[in-house]
């Protein structure tokens, strides 16, 4: 099942070789037994309501990139992080009238150019951040990209469950890495 993670639960994870430097937190995900994201929910609940109207009209990932740019680069960055086969964009507006128009859902698959380029522009900018401090407190700053390092976190799936008319939580600790 689909897991919520939202402001309450944020899980951070880091990239595979930039874990000292860049990661993401899911929304949702779905994560396994064995601890790995296959498919994750990118969820915009925006405040002016006309934003989501707008995205009603959006048929693929390619309008996200198109006039959501910011959300295009967080989705792809987070199928990079986690390896994912899928991502789903999910423009919510419980303000809508007709329940048809309350959600949009948009998958989005991994853009290998669109990533390669965004890993190119994240190591020049971990080099460009530790040239200024290394120049404004007048000492050597490098890069770290270990080659492996033990980052510790607690994996919660966090559930919600439909009883009635409400929805219940269920948080299970799966693992601590």
């Amino acid at each position: 099942s689909v897991i919520y993670m939202g402001d309450e639960n944020p899980m951070f994870i880091p990239h595979p070789t930039l874990s000292d430097e860049f990661g993401g937190t899911p929304d949702c995900a779905i994560i396994t037994d064995h601890g790995t994201i296959p498919f994750g929910v990118e969820i915009k609940c925006p405040k002016n309501p006309l934003y989501h109207f707008d995205r009603l009209d959006w048929k693929d990932q390619w309008d996200i990139y198109a006039n959501y740019p910011l959300v295009y680069a967080q989705i792809q960055s987070l199928l990079m992080i986690t390896g994912a086969s899928e991502w789903h964009f999910v423009s919510y507006d419980d303000r809508q009238i007709s329940t048809a128009h309350k959600i949009k859902i948009i998958p989005v698959l991994p853009d290998k150019n669109f990533q390669s380029k965004l890993e190119i522009r994240l190591k020049q900018a971990i080099r460009e951040k530790y040239r200024i401090i290394s120049k404004k407190y007048k000492i050597e700053v490098v890069n770290r990209y270990p080659a492996h390092k033990t980052v510790y976190n607690a994996i919660v799936r966090v559930e919600l469950h439909q009883v009635g008319s409400h929805f219940e939580r269920r948080n299970t600790l799966i693992r601590v890495r």
